[in-house]
């Protein structure tokens, strides 16, 4: 029994890192995925698919699994990173994107709170997972050991009927939750 026990804490511990550094799951770099400033700040893109990211984060090569990703870093950490996924799941209902979303998240993890919400450009239904904060395993390009971090997502399906999510990750103060809200807002499909 306690040799089940380490193998699920060890589990843990590793969904948990994967998890800050975007996830798991299908998708990858796509043709399309970049950055510009439209004069009211930075935009990531991954082809039909954008959210505004704050002045003082910027755009870094993104994880496996990620179509487009944005950091804020001080030193050699992460204290925040907003990344997008395109056909991240085999799912046709956004509900089912939603749940799937949840469960890459983090291993046991739970969602606080799942809203539906209305998003420019999205004619279906987007649906939003806030999920409580959470202590940092620490490590090579994560948040400081014992650091709080936040999450949220934003999941709904492309113009292509495929499943898309913008998941922003965060140490508890370095976004407020107006900023929270703006970035959540600025999601939106094109074409």
């Amino acid at each position: 029994m306690r040799t089940v026990r380490r193998a699920a804490a060890a589990l843990g511990a590793t969904a948990l890192a994967a998890a800050l550094l975007g996830g798991c799951g299908q998708g990858g770099q796509e043709d399309g995925a970049n950055t510009t400033d439209d004069g009211g700040g930075n935009v990531l893109r991954a082809k039909s698919l954008s959210v505004s990211y704050p002045d003082d984060w910027e755009e870094v090569t993104p994880g496996e699994n990620i179509d487009a990703m944005a950091e804020l870093r001080k030193d050699s950490e992460s204290l925040g990173r907003i990344s997008l996924r395109l056909a991240f799941v085999d799912s046709a209902r956004p509900l089912g994107a939603a749940n799937s979303a949840a469960a890459t998240y983090i291993f046991g993890g739970r969602v606080e709170k799942r809203s539906q919400i209305t998003l420019d450009g999205v004619d279906g239904e987007v649906w939003r997972n806030d999920y409580p904060t959470r202590e940092s395993p620490g490590g090579e390009g994560l948040a400081p050991k014992g650091a709080l971090i936040a999450g949220t997502d934003v999941v709904g399906m492309d113009k292509e009927n495929k499943p898309f999510l913008v998941r922003i990750n965060y140490v508890s103060g370095e976004l407020s939750p107006a900023e929270v809200e703006e970035i959540v807002n600025s999601v939106t499909l094109s074409g």
